[in-house]
């Protein structure tokens, strides 16, 4: 014998239903983990902002404790300090150059100088001008006063020299020798003549 089976007509619409369950769980079940995701999240960014607050406060104590206060304040006032001897230092450049720049009396000039002097004369003074330089000595004799003259005017450098006083003295000639530096104006005029 054989045993029927049963046909239940509602058996599909039932299997639908329990299916139907399943998926609203599911549903719900995502809408719960994405609802306890944000609630994570807002209380895990709510504990950053309070330790941020908590470090702000301290460096906020820390600028505002005395100690500290003088301490930026000894700072500042050794910041205006540098400041102003960068500032001098610039000026002191610019002076050094602008110096440089009018130095007459260098020290190629004065190779120049020596190296034309002759062997009986000694200078004893250099004052000098934009324009010009006068030379100071005691020489031996006149003749080696003029040949240190004419030496000099033989170099590129002076546009003109000449002896403008000679004494005798103890035996010995005190002299004085006027130098014409050449520039360029004087070049310039120079050619056009």
């Amino acid at each position: 014998m054989s045993k029927m089976k049963d046909l239940n007509f509602f058996e599909p619409y039932i299997e639908k239903k329990e299916f139907k369950i399943e998926k609203e769980k599911l549903t719900y079940l995502s809408i719960l983990v994405f609802v306890l995701f944000i609630v994570i999240l807002g209380v895990k960014n709510q504990i950053k902002i309070k330790s941020l607050n908590n470090e702000v406060s301290q460096l906020r104590n820390q600028v505002e404790n005395e100690k500290n206060k003088g301490k930026v304040e000894e700072l500042l006032s050794e910041q205006e300090k540098v400041d102003k001897i960068k500032e001098n230092m610039t000026k002191i450049k610019l002076a050094d150059e602008k110096i440089e720049e009018y130095d007459l009396i260098n020290e190629e000039l004065l190779q120049v100088i020596s190296s034309k002097m002759p062997e009986d004369i000694l200078l004893t003074s250099i004052n000098g001008d934009i324009n010009s330089i006068e030379l100071y000595g005691v020489s031996k004799d006149k003749y080696s006063i003029a040949k240190f003259q004419y030496s000099l005017q033989d170099t590129e450098i002076f546009l003109d020299t000449f002896i403008s006083n000679i004494l005798l003295e103890n035996s010995k000639y005190n002299f004085s020798i006027h130098l014409k530096l050449r520039d360029e104006e004087s070049e310039i005029d120079d050619e056009i003549n």
